[in-house]
C-alpha cells in the first residue's frame, strides 16, 4: 500500500524530467507567495491604507486594460532576447513591486505601484509562456504544463493557509510581512530558474511583422474560444459563492468545500488529464469534450436552488463542483495543446502574447457577465452560460482543422519551392 501510494504521488507531482522538476520547484516557491496575497491584498489596501472599494476596483480595471494594451508589444520584445535572462530580471522586478507595497501610504502611490508593476508582470508572463513552449514539444510540453498547474494549486493552498495567521493577527505589520515574504519567493523563483537551459533569441523573429500573429485568423478564433471557456475559472470564485449565499438553502461552508474539491482534484489529476493532447486535433477534441462537463456543472449549480433541504442543496452544489472540475481539467489540457502546437516557432513570443489576451479579455468581461446571467437572470442565465460553453467547444475542432490545413499547405508549398530551387541550381546535362 505504501509503495503504491508513493508511486502514485510521484507520478502526479514529481516528473522524471529534470527540467520539469526545476520548473515545479520554482513554481511551488512562487505560488506559495501568491497564496499569501490571494485573500489579503484587497483587505490590506482598504483597511490600512484606506483606499475605497470604488477606487480599488477602478484601479484594477484600468490595470487590466493596460495589460491588454501592452501584451502584444511585449511579445515582440520577448522574441528579441534570451528568455532565461529576460525572465530573470522580469521576475525580480515583479518581486520588487510586490515588496514595495509596504511603502504605499495613499491612493496615488497605489496607482503608481499597480501601473508600473503590471508592466513587469506582463513581461514575465509572456516570456514564461514562450520560454516553456520552446523547452519541450508535443506531449512532453503538455505534461510539463500539467505538472506546473498541479504544483500551483498546492502552493497557493499552502500560502493561503499561512496567510490566515496574518488575518488572525489583523495588524498592518502582519500584512506587510506577507508582502515581504512574497517578494522573497519571487527572488527564489528567479534564482531557481537560472538552472534551466539558456536558449538563444527566437531566430528570425525580428524580421517578421509585429502583428503577424494577430493576422492568423484561425489562431485568433481559437483565442476567442479559449476566452469563453476560461470564464469557468471565475464561476467558482464569483458566481457560485454569491448564488449559493443568495438563492439556495445550502449552508455557507459549502462554498469553501467547492474550492477544496477543485484544488484537490486539479492537484491529483491534472497530469493524468493532460494525456492524449499530443496533436492540435487531439487537443481541440479535448477542449470540445471539456465544454460538455462545464455546461453540465453549470446546470447542476443552477438546480441547487430547487431543493429546500439545506444538506440536499449542499450535495447538489458539491456535485456541480465535481462535474465542473472534470471540465476544467480537460479545458486546461486541451488549451495547452492548441496554444503551443499551432504557434509559429519563429515568432513564439507574439503568439503567446496573443493567447494571453484570452485570459485578459476573459478577466475583463466575465465578472459583469456572470453577475447578469447567474445572479440577475438566475437559472436561465446558468443555462445560457452552459450553452455558451457548448458553442465555444463546438468551434474548437473546426477552427483547429482549418489552422492545421493552412500549415500543411504552407509546408507543402515550402517543400515544393525548395525542391524547385535545388533543381534549378543543378547543372544541365547533355
Amino acid at each position: 500500500m505504501n509503495i503504491w501510494l508513493k508511486r502514485n504521488l510521484k507520478e502526479r507531482f514529481i516528473s522524471d524530467d529534470p527540467i520539469v522538476r526545476v520548473l515545479s520547484l520554482a513554481t511551488l516557491v512562487n505560488t506559495f507567495g501568491n497564496g499569501l496575497l490571494s485573500a489579503t491584498t484587497a483587505i490590506y489596501f482598504t483597511r490600512f491604507i484606506h483606499i475605497s472599494n470604488h477606487w480599488l476596483a477602478l484601479t484594477y480595471a484600468a490595470v487590466a486594460a493596460l495589460s491588454l494594451a501592452i501584451v502584444l508589444p511585449m511579445g515582440n520584445l520577448v522574441d528579441k532576447y534570451r528568455p532565461r535572462k529576460f525572465g530573470f530580471w522580469a521576475i525580480i522586478a515583479v518581486g520588487f513591486f510586490s515588496a514595495a507595497s509596504i511603502f504605499i501610504t495613499d491612493l496615488r502611490g497605489f496607482i503608481v505601484l499597480e501601473v508600473t508593476g503590471v508592466i513587469a508582470q506582463v513581461a514575465m508572463r509572456v516570456n514564461q509562456q514562450a520560454y516553456m513552449g520552446r523547452l519541450r514539444e508535443g506531449a512532453e510540453r503538455v505534461s510539463m504544463m500539467a505538472y506546473q498547474r498541479a504544483v500551483t494549486n498546492i502552493g497557493i493552498a499552502l500560502g493561503a493557509m499561512a496567510a490566515g495567521i496574518a488575518l488572525s493577527i489583523n495588524t498592518a505589520l502582519a500584512f506587510k510581512v506577507l508582502f515581504v515574504l512574497d517578494g522573497i519567493t519571487w527572488i527564489g523563483n528567479a534564482i531557481l530558474r537560472l538552472r534551466l537551459p539558456d536558449l538563444d533569441p527566437v531566430p528570425g523573429g525580428n524580421k517578421r511583422r509585429r502583428t503577424e500573429a494577430l493576422r492568423d485568423k484561425h489562431y485568433v478564433g481559437l483565442v476567442g474560444v479559449n476566452t469563453i471557456l476560461s470564464m469557468h475559472y471565475q464561476v467558482l470564485n464569483l458566481a457560485v459563492p454569491l448564488y449559493v449565499d443568495q438563492f439556495t438553502t445550502a449552508p455557507k461552508w459549502v462554498v469553501a468545500a467547492t474550492t477544496i474539491v477543485n484544488t484537490v482534484m486539479v492537484a491529483l489529476f491534472q497530469v493524468k488529464a493532460s494525456k492524449g493532447t499530443d496533436t492540435p486535433r487531439q487537443a481541440a477534441s479535448v477542449m470540445q469534450r471539456s465544454s460538455y462537463y462545464l455546461a453540465g456543472g453549470f446546470v447542476v449549480y443552477a438546480s441547487a436552488a430547487w431543493f429546500h433541504q439545506p444538506y440536499v442543496a449542499a450535495g447538489v452544489v458539491l456535485l456541480g463542483a465535481f462535474v465542473h472540475v472534470l471540465g476544467e481539467l480537460r479545458q486546461a489540457a486541451g488549451a495547452w495543446g492548441v496554444q503551443y502546437s499551432l504557434a509559429r516557432p519563429e515568432i513564439a513570443g507574439q503568439y503567446q502574447a496573443v493567447w494571453t489576451m484570452s485570459w485578459q479579455i476573459s478577466g475583463l468581461i466575465t465578472p459583469p457577465l456572470l453577475t447578469a446571467l447567474c445572479l440577475v437572470w438566475k437559472e436561465p442565465g446558468w443555462f445560457t452560460l452552459g450553452a455558451m460553453m457548448l458553442i465555444a467547444g463546438w468551434c474548437a475542432p473546426i477552427l483547429t482543422n482549418r489552422a492545421v490545413a493552412v500549415r500543411e499547405r504552407e509546408a507543402s508549398e515550402a517543400e515544393a519551392a525548395a525542391a524547385s530551387g535545388n533543381t534549378a541550381g543543378q547543372p544541365a546535362t547533355a
